[in-house]
């Protein structure tokens, strides 16, 4: 059954706005109905608005704790929003944790912070006061650092280079801290490619290659000069988080073609090409298979 397009919401223009500092793109806060909603402008050339509405869909297929993610214009254009998560909780950003542990850590920096390590990272979510998503603890059962080894495997699956330490932390409550959902996936799917490349990708078999290109923001030894690939990333966590490899792995192994194919013909086609859809499948499936093997011994 053909599932209908997903809905665009529309910013009302006298809308009471305040702009948000974080971040290279144009973006800004605003109130619908007593929530607090964060636009973000896509950038022309790219499809960071659909990207960004499909990894949230991903997410969700995997039943990863994730933000709530719409397609939305306004007077400027196009672009997404994204719900205020927080729930009244403090946002600590990933940089400031790793910061706290470190005070010689570059919270300033945004990237080539080669501190920030998949040793580091899972050091600071195995914290054993730590707790995870609510919904995740009743649905899997699963400690912050393995809910946190499925994002990286979320990254894997839909080619996301943007998980640097301002695109991950968790929420303070009180004397309570918890994981954060996962957020900000924009830039994967191959948002930035024109669909000539895209054309060539497919019909050349070069979508195994796009995919093994992409790059975390997490490195494997703060000594390294390059950071890790996606898969590489989840590799290294999974290894290091007990119980967490066979787990993720099962759940991306469980997403079908069908499964994907229904998010997909979602996005109106006034926001995606038929190449854009193509590539974004082809991408998933290509690294669906690479995170259903195990990887070459190092």
């Amino acid at each position: 059954m053909k599932l209908p397009p997903f809905d665009i919401v529309s910013v009302d223009p006298s809308a009471e706005r305040e702009h948000e500092q974080m971040g290279s793109k144009p973006k800004y806060w605003f109130r619908v109905d007593g929530k607090m909603w964060l636009f973000k402008r896509c950038r022309p050339g790219t499809g960071e608005d659909w990207a960004e509405k499909l990894a949230a869909e991903v997410a969700a297929l995997l039943g990863l704790p994730h933000a709530r993610v719409e397609l939305a214009e306004d007077e400027g254009g196009r672009g997404s929003v994204c719900l205020d998560f927080a729930g009244g909780g403090d946002l600590i950003h990933g940089n400031e944790l790793l910061w706290q542990m470190d005070s010689g850590y570059p919270r300033e920096k945004i990237w080539r912070v080669s501190a920030h390590t998949v040793e580091n990272v899972v050091h600071v979510l195995s914290s054993p006061s730590l707790e995870a998503p609510a919904s995740t603890v009743q649905q899997l059962g699963m400690t912050a650092a393995q809910v946190f080894v499925g994002y990286l495997a979320l990254d894997a699956l839909i080619g996301n280079g943007d998980r640097h330490h301002e695109n991950w932390g968790l929420l303070r409550f009180g004397d309570r801290v918890a994981l954060a959902p996962t957020y900000d996936h924009a830039s994967s799917l191959g948002r930035e490619l024109r669909d000539e490349k895209r054309r060539a990708s497919l019909v050349g078999h070069r979508v195994t290659s796009y995919a093994q290109r992409a790059r975390s923001a997490l490195y494997g030894s703060s000594s390294d000069s390059r950071p890790l690939s996606t898969h590489a990333a989840f590799w290294q966590a999974s290894a290091r988080v007990e119980g967490s490899r066979a787990a993720w792995v099962a759940r991306v192994a469980g997403i079908t073609p069908h499964a994907l194919d229904q998010i997909i013909q979602r996005i109106p086609s006034g926001r995606i090409s038929q190449e854009g859809r193509q590539f974004a499948r082809r991408l998933m499936l290509e690294n669906q298979s690479m995170l259903c093997k195990e990887p070459a011994a190092s």
